[in-house]
């Protein structure tokens, strides 16, 4: 086997890997910009309840 195909194919390897983390991450960013959303939402509403008060 020559060196440099083993290199594209570690590379290849990789880069798949990271794909797929890199999806995992974003997947899990939305998931937590969503979660701050509802909080802030709230949070606002709280605030707009205790100003009433």
């Amino acid at each position: 086997m020559n060196e440099n195909v083993v290199h594209q194919q570690a590379v290849a390897v990789v880069v798949a890997v990271v794909e797929s983390e890199l999806v995992d991450v974003v997947a899990t960013s939305v998931e937590f910009v969503e979660a701050a959303v509802v909080a802030s939402l709230v949070l606002e509403a709280a605030v707009e309840v205790i100003a009433d008060v």
